[in-house]
């Protein structure tokens, strides 16, 4: 639920848009695009832990990792990143999270074996009981 509700919250800023959302794991559904011209790009939203719930809250993670096309420099994740983290400032409080907030930056990007880009950033989410 909470990964559905996450996910809702960036879809409806069109944060989404061009990226291929799926939760948990990455998965490729097409291997047979090996030679770099896979144009696909995937969000991947996993649970990332979180903190004890009070009596009032309860406070989970979610790990937002950016895969972008073979062979691209990651330049497009990385400002994907930013637009996530400016809506994340101005659009805080939703019906669904008291709060939400990137626990720190996005990481550099690095490479898969397959020559894709990937970067991630974890959000603190903070729903009251």
């Amino acid at each position: 639920m909470i990964l559905d509700s996450f996910r809702d919250y960036l879809v409806s800023a069109g944060l989404t848009d061009d990226y291929r959302v799926q939760k948990t794991r990455w998965q490729e559904e097409s291997l047979e695009n090996q030679t770099g011209t896979d144009d696909t790009k995937f969000m991947v939203l996993k649970n990332a832990g979180g903190l004890k719930p009070d009596l009032d809250y309860f406070t989970p993670y979610v790990e937002i990792i950016l895969i972008g096309i073979r062979q691209s420099n990651g330049s497009d994740l990385e400002q994907r990143m930013q637009e996530i983290m400016s809506y994340m400032q101005s659009s805080y409080n939703t019906e669904v999270f008291a709060i939400i907030e990137p626990t720190g930056q996005y990481s550099p990007v690095v490479f898969t074996e397959e020559e894709r880009p990937v970067t991630t950033l974890t959000v603190r989410l903070i729903n009251q009981m």
